[in-house]
Protein backbone atom coordinates (compact mmCIF):
# COMPACT_ATOMS: atom_id res chain seq x y z
CA UNK A 1 0.00 0.00 0.00
CA UNK A 2 1.48 3.45 -0.85
CA UNK A 3 0.96 6.92 0.99
CA UNK A 4 -2.03 8.70 -0.70
CA UNK A 5 -1.56 12.45 -1.26
CA UNK A 6 -4.56 14.43 -0.42
CA UNK A 7 -6.26 14.69 -4.10
CA UNK A 8 -6.08 10.61 -3.38
CA UNK A 9 -3.11 9.95 -5.60
CA UNK A 10 -0.70 7.30 -4.72
CA UNK A 11 2.84 8.66 -4.08
CA UNK A 12 4.79 5.66 -5.85
CA UNK A 13 8.44 5.38 -4.38
CA UNK A 14 7.90 8.76 -1.89
CA UNK A 15 11.04 7.79 -0.37
CA UNK A 16 13.15 7.77 -3.16
CA UNK A 17 14.38 11.19 -4.93
CA UNK A 18 12.71 12.11 -7.48
CA UNK A 19 15.72 11.73 -9.82
CA UNK A 20 16.36 8.06 -8.99
CA UNK A 21 12.17 6.92 -9.67
CA UNK A 22 13.71 6.07 -13.50
CA UNK A 23 16.09 3.31 -12.13
CA UNK A 24 13.08 1.47 -10.53
CA UNK A 25 12.18 -2.15 -12.24
CA UNK A 26 8.97 -2.08 -13.23
CA UNK A 27 9.42 -4.04 -16.30
CA UNK A 28 10.91 -7.36 -15.10
CA UNK A 29 9.04 -10.00 -13.26
CA UNK A 30 7.90 -10.16 -10.43
CA UNK A 31 7.86 -6.18 -10.47
CA UNK A 32 5.75 -5.65 -14.04
CA UNK A 33 2.38 -7.01 -12.50
CA UNK A 34 -0.57 -4.93 -12.31
CA UNK A 35 -3.61 -4.96 -9.99
CA UNK A 36 -6.12 -7.80 -10.60
CA UNK A 37 -3.36 -9.60 -12.41
CA UNK A 38 -2.46 -13.46 -11.51
CA UNK A 39 0.47 -13.57 -8.54
CA UNK A 40 3.78 -14.08 -10.30
CA UNK A 41 4.59 -16.95 -7.83
CA UNK A 42 2.83 -20.24 -8.54
CA UNK A 43 1.34 -22.39 -5.37
CA UNK A 44 3.99 -24.60 -6.38
CA UNK A 45 7.15 -21.91 -6.19
CA UNK A 46 5.14 -20.68 -2.41
CA UNK A 47 5.67 -24.13 -1.18
CA UNK A 48 9.42 -24.58 -2.54
CA UNK A 49 10.25 -21.43 -0.82
CA UNK A 50 8.40 -22.26 2.36
CA UNK A 51 10.38 -26.05 2.34
CA UNK A 52 13.63 -24.63 1.83
CA UNK A 53 13.25 -21.54 4.63
CA UNK A 54 12.13 -24.86 7.31
CA UNK A 55 15.57 -26.36 6.28
CA UNK A 56 17.15 -23.53 7.36
CA UNK A 57 18.33 -23.43 11.19
CA UNK A 58 20.55 -21.48 13.65
CA UNK A 59 19.63 -23.94 16.98
CA UNK A 60 17.88 -21.77 18.80
CA UNK A 61 15.20 -23.51 20.48
CA UNK A 62 11.81 -21.96 21.82
CA UNK A 63 10.75 -22.60 25.20
CA UNK A 64 8.22 -25.02 25.65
Amino acid sequence: MYPHAADGTAQKYDELPVKHHGNVDVSDPPFERHLGDTPAMTAQDEAGIIAFLKTLTDGYQPER
